[in-house]
């Protein structure tokens, strides 16, 4: 399993769900929003799932918007059910095209 993109209950348990998927979907607007940098740059690949069980979030990329890196840190959250849904995730970012256009 790609251990980096991979939601903890995924990893620990084998629960994927579309809750999995919007773990691994906050990794990838962080990739987007870091120009395709790896996630969690410092750290070793065996220390990953060990400092996101302790509640570790990357940094915001440098020029992410406050609004993107807020969706980033709930997609993240450690208790699935607390994570947005996709249809939510559409909705905001639809707002910010509004926004920003």
């Amino acid at each position: 399993l790609p251990i980096k993109w991979t939601a903890p209950e995924a990893l620990k348990q084998g629960k994927f769900s579309n809750k999995s998927d919007m773990w691994s979907f906050g990794i990838l607007l962080w990739e987007i929003y870091s120009f395709g940098r790896v996630p969690y740059p410092r750290i070793p690949l065996a220390d990953v799932v060990k400092h996101v069980e302790k509640g570790y979030k990357m940094e915001a990329p440098e020029g992410c918007p406050p609004e993107v890196y807020e969706m980033m840190r709930q997609a993240w959250d450690l208790l699935p059910e607390k994570r947005p849904t996709f249809k939510e995730v559409k909705a905001k970012l639809a707002q910010l095209k509004v926004i920003t256009v």
